[in-house]
C-alpha cells in the first residue's frame, strides 16, 4: 500500500539513539522496548554496548543468546562530533529499518528512508527542503521488489503538488508523468511512456480545468521523435489542426487545418513541396499556391 501525504505531514519520529551504560538489567530491556515501539518483547537477558570505529561510525548493539545484532549506526561528519546520518535496525532480524540523513548542522533533516521489516526492501523516501520540515519530494517503492512505484514533487509550500511520476512495478520504468497547473489541483499535461523501454509515447496538454484537452502529441516508440500533433478547439473534442512529422528527422512534413466542424479540411500545407492546397466546402480543391 502506498504511503499517503498524511503520513508525511508533521513527521517528527526521529531516531532516538539508546545510551546504554554497558551493564545488564531489566531497565535496559525496558528502555530498549520503549524506543523500538511496536517490537515484540525479547525473552532472555540483553547485553548492550557501543562501538566506535575508525570511519567515524558509532554502532549501538545488543547480544542475545550469543547473537550480536545492531540497533543503530550513527555516521559522523569529519569533525567526529556532528551527525551525518543515522541507521536503525530491527531488534528481531537485524535488518535495516530506517535511514535518516541530516544537513551540515547535524540536526536539520535532509531525507528519510524507511524499509520493510519483512522483506528489507525500501518502502519510501522523504526529501525535505532547507528548513528540514517542509516536504520537497516523496518516493514510494514496492515492498516486494524494492522498485520505485511513484515519485511526487511538491511546490515550495510542501503541500501543493508540482508533478507526479508513476513507474511500472514490473520493469521499474517511468510510465506516466503528470504536471499540474499553477493552482496545483488540475493536470496541466500528462506524458505516457513505454513500460518496456521508458521512451515517451504520448503527451497530452489540458486546459485550465484539467479535463478539456488542448492538444495531443504522439511520438515514435523507436526514435522517440514527434510523429503527430493534434490541436483541439475550445470544446476539447473538435479538431482544430493536425501536424505530421518525420519519424527519422523530426521535421514537420504537413499541416492540416480544419474548418469549424473539425472534419472538413480548410487547407493543407505540404512542407516537402512548399505548397498550400486550399479546399472548398464540398472537399474539392479550390487552389494550390506556393508557401511564402
Amino acid at each position: 500500500m502506498l504511503v499517503t501525504l498524511s503520513n508525511y505531514v508533521g513527521v517528527n519520529r526521529l531516531p532516538k539513539p539508546i545510551q546504554f551504560s554497558g551493564h545488564k538489567d531489566n531497565s535496559i530491556k525496558e528502555r530498549f522496548m520503549d524506543d523500538m515501539t511496536g517490537a515484540e518483547i525479547l525473552a532472555g537477558e540483553i547485553a548492550a554496548g557501543i562501538k566506535k570505529d575508525s570511519s567515524l561510525n558509532v554502532t549501538e548493539y545488543y547480544t542475545l543468546a550469543g547473537k550480536k545484532l545492531k540497533l543503530t549506526t550513527t555516521h559522523l561528519q569529519k569533525d567526529g562530533k556532528t551527525v551525518s546520518s543515522i541507521e536503525e535496525y530491527s531488534p528481531k532480524t537485524g535488518k535495516l529499518l530506517k535511514e535518516t540523513c541530516f544537513q551540515a548542522d547535524g540536526k536539520t533533516l535532509s531525507w528519510v528512508k524507511e524499509y520493510s521489516p519483512e522483506t528489507g526492501k525500501l518502502l519510501y523516501e522523504i526529501g525535505f527542503q532547507a528548513d528540514g520540515k517542509t516536504l520537497s519530494w516523496v518516493k514510494d517503492y514496492s515492498p516486494e521488489t524494492g522498485k520505485i512505484l511513484k515519485a511526487t514533487k511538491f511546490q515550495p509550500d510542501g503541500e501543493k503538488t508540482d508533478y507526479i511520476e508513476d513507474y511500472s512495478p514490473e520493469t521499474g520504468e517511468m510510465i506516466k508523468e503528470t504536471c499540474f497547473h499553477a493552482d496545483c489541483k488540475a493536470p496541466h499535461w500528462v506524458s505516457d511512456y513505454s513500460p518496456e523501454t521508458g521512451k515517451l509515447l504520448k503527451a497530452t496538454a489540458f486546459q485550465t480545468d484539467g479535463k478539456t484537452i488542448y492538444y495531443v502529441e504522439d511520438y515514435s516508440p523507436k526514435t522517440e521523435k514527434l510523429l503527430k500533433a493534434t490541436a483541439f478547439q475550445i470544446d476539447g473534442k473538435t479538431i482544430d489542426y493536425v501536424e505530421d512529422y518525420s519519424p527519422e528527422t523530426g521535421e514537420k512534413l504537413k499541416l492540416t487545418y480544419f474548418q469549424k466542424d473539425g472534419k472538413t479540411i480548410d487547407y493543407i500545407d505540404d512542407y516537402s513541396h512548399s505548397t498550400r492546397t486550399v479546399y472548398n466546402a464540398d472537399g474539392t480543391v479550390a487552389k494550390v499556391k506556393k508557401l511564402s
